[in-house]
């Protein structure tokens, strides 16, 4: 065997394993990015369905809306004129707006109008009963009392066909009310609208509903989708063509109604395998040439000057493809001798423009300061990398993270640039310090409230003590003038004790470190409890406190200790601001669905319609002269709505000047457990 034949056979089994080796290597490293590519891509065509869904039903708000804040719609469900449904619901405009049904409602929830309509055959059909479970009193779709009260959209599932529905309260043509009641709006989400939306975004959309049978991959996948994962991809079938994504679309009450399913082919996946197999090939044809090249050193000139040309070939294809900009600088006359796209894209020129500039025309800066950088990189033979700002074209400034080293090109010196933008880094570093500082203020104040109550309320609570002691005659018969006077201290240190306490509690809810333990209470014991706290308050100003309680509502899961603290600042603020000949305080509590809905009514002094939004800021009350007259902080009602929010709650305020306020908030039923 010649000592060529035992060359060639090394130089075979040699590519041989590099072939296997790169095979192995390309699957899982190339072949996996675009595994990777094609799941995102699926997940992205998901939230385009998705997004068109939304689009859909803001579309069909944006109509109802119209309708409702209208003169005509707003005289209509007063006076039922037969000349407004002559007029309006007729199926032209059914047509016209887009939708398979109307619902005018009034204020005690009984239909005026009702009408139902198939756009496919420009038809008038049945109204669906099945929706009339959903139009009852008191129900989600009908909370339009209040003029502000936000619109309802969304999926309701009927026996005929899913719906989207839209409900707005019925209000004058100037967005104003009084509401005369609820206008509802509904499309059916048939097949007609599921190719409409797959048309739209050009995929391929299927739907199942969860109240009936799933397909199979449907109800597998189903599982898997949750808050943390809303979106799940699977290919049903090892050697399919087609990848699906999945997701879950909630109804208008906020629960599973169905799974949408997104198909496209496999086009990244099917480009992956051929990007591998032409990587393959060419590695293997480069290897079969190298061969030819050992076998024939005859050729060995020729063939070095190809696989010179191929190279130079490769690099300028990578520099072009790179995301980073790349340039060529001729180090003497600042000149740019070569860039690629991403660098013009970075600064706005085109080829044409950029091979005219200089160094000078993009760096924002002095040139003595320039040319001292590229001397030093020249003199030195080092890599410079640090952040400047480069001038765009229009003349805008650009953050860049530079690269610069020197490299010899067409037989001279020249600067290789390599360069980022960091505009996203730069703006996130500063929200990150932005940050750090908020949150170093934050811990610095609790820090200060903590101590400070703390050295407060020692001397406090001995200055309270010693005032009860001395009122109890316990340091000597004390006269009337000097009884007043440690009544009077007594007072003012509770007063000062409270403020303290208030100020701890509103500090601890801002810093996060109010932790509630959440436990099981009987809602009209703790109440009573809570009641029998404030009772001699009550009797001193002639109040009487009734209790109007759902006996569906025996139990809800909350911290005791918070619980008591609403309803005893809620309660201490209605005896508060009663009326001199006394009144009347009324709790009452009701389960609506899955929470509990708590109001407390007085018949008070009220509050003026100006003063409302400054009841829950801190430190405020509604008005400065009642301050005055009847004391307090300004932080009860504070502490109060963070509290009640903090469970995951509501609150809101009602009031008429001269007769009355009522307090209203939501609690869940079933509260979530700290971890």
């Amino acid at each position: 065997m010649t000592p060529r034949i035992k060359v060639l056979m090394i130089i075979g089994v040699i590519v041989l394993c590099l072939i296997a080796v790169l095979y192995v290597t390309s699957e899982l490293i190339i072949l996996g990015g675009f595994v990777d590519l094609e799941d995102q891509n699926m997940r992205q065509n998901v939230h385009r369905a998705t997004d068109a869904l939304s689009d859909d039903i803001s579309n069909l708000n944006s109509k109802t809306g119209d309708w409702a804040a209208w003169d005509d719609t707003y005289n209509f469900i007063e006076d039922v004129n037969p000349t407004y449904i002559n007029a309006n619901p007729s199926d032209n405009s059914f047509i016209t707006i887009n939708v398979n049904l109307m619902v005018f409602i009034n204020l005690s929830g009984n239909i005026v109008y009702e009408k139902a309509f198939d756009l496919e055959n420009n038809t008038e059909i049945p109204f669906p009963k099945s929706l009339h479970e959903h139009l009852s009193a008191g129900a989600l779709l009908l909370n339009h009392s209040d003029p502000e009260s936000p619109d309802l959209t969304g999926i309701v599932l009927l026996p005929e066909s899913p719906i989207f529905l839209a409900s707005r309260p019925i209000l004058k043509g100037d967005g104003k009310g009084p509401s005369r009641g609820t206008l509802i709006f509904g499309r059916f989400l048939d097949q007609v609208e599921i190719d409409k939306i797959a048309k739209m975004t050009d995929l391929y959309v299927t739907t199942g509903r969860i109240d009936k049978p799933l397909p199979s991959d449907m109800k597998e996948i189903g599982s898997l989708i949750n808050e943390n994962a809303p979106i799940a991809v699977s290919v049903r079938e090892p050697q399919s063509h087609t990848i699906s994504g999945y997701t879950i679309l909630k109804d208008i009450y906020g629960k599973p109604a169905l799974i949408l399913r997104v198909d496209t082919s496999r086009a990244i996946y099917e480009q992956g395998k051929k990007t591998v197999n032409y990587f393959l090939a060419t590695f293997l044809l480069f290897c079969m040439i190298f061969g030819v090249v050992i076998f024939s050193l005859s050729d060995r000139l020729g063939i070095s000057k190809i696989a010179h040309k191929q190279s130079e070939e490769r690099y300028r294809a990578v520099v072009e493809q790179a995301s980073e900009g790349i340039v060529l600088v001729d180090a003497e006359t600042k000149h740019f001798l070569e860039a690629n796209a991403a660098f013009q894209d970075l600064l706005g020129y085109d080829s044409s423009q950029i091979f005219g500039l200089t160094l000078y025309d993009v760096i924002s800066g002095d040139r003595e300061i320039i040319d001292g950088y590229i001397q030093k990189i020249k003199n030195e033979n080092n890599n410079f990398l640090g952040e400047q700002q480069y001038r765009r074209m229009d003349g805008s400034a650009v953050d860049v993270e530079v690269s610069a080293n020197v490299i010899s090109y067409s037989g001279k010196d020249v600067l290789c640039i390599v360069v980022r933008d960091i505009t996203e880094r730069k703006r996130t570093e500063k929200m990150r310090l932005e940050k750090e500082l908020i949150e170093s203020a934050n811990r610095a104040k609790s820090e200060f409230l903590a101590t400070m109550s703390h050295e407060l309320r020692t001397p406090l609570n001995s200055i309270i003590g010693f005032s009860e002691l001395l009122q109890r005659g316990i340091g000597g018969k004390l006269n009337d003038k000097q009884m007043h006077y440690i009544k009077n201290i007594h007072t003012s240190s509770k007063f000062l004790l409270d403020l303290i306490n208030d100020i701890l509690d509103l500090s601890k809810v801002e810093a996060g470190k109010i932790e509630l333990v959440i436990e099981k209470i009987p809602v009209e014991y703790t109440l009573d409890e809570t009641i029998s706290l404030l009772k001699e308050r009550a009797l001193q100003h002639k109040i009487r406190i009734n209790k109007d309680l759902d006996p569906h509502l025996e139990f809800i899961e909350a911290d005791r200790q918070r619980f008591i603290q609403v309803f005893f600042n809620l309660l201490s603020n209605s005896i508060k601001f009663s009326k001199p000949e006394g009144g009347t305080i009324t709790i009452a509590a009701k389960k609506v669905d899955d929470m509990a809905e708590f109001s407390i009514s007085d018949t008070g002094i009220g509050i003026k319609p100006e003063e409302i939004d400054k009841l829950f800021l801190r430190f405020q009350q509604a008005d400065s002269a009642i301050s005055r007259e009847y004391g307090g902080s300004g932080l009860g009602l504070a502490i109060t709505k963070e509290l009640i929010e903090l469970h995951g709650g509501k609150i809101s305020v009602h009031s008429k000047y001269g007769e009355g306020t009522t307090f209203s908030f939501v609690l869940p039923i079933s509260a979530k457990k700290p971890h």
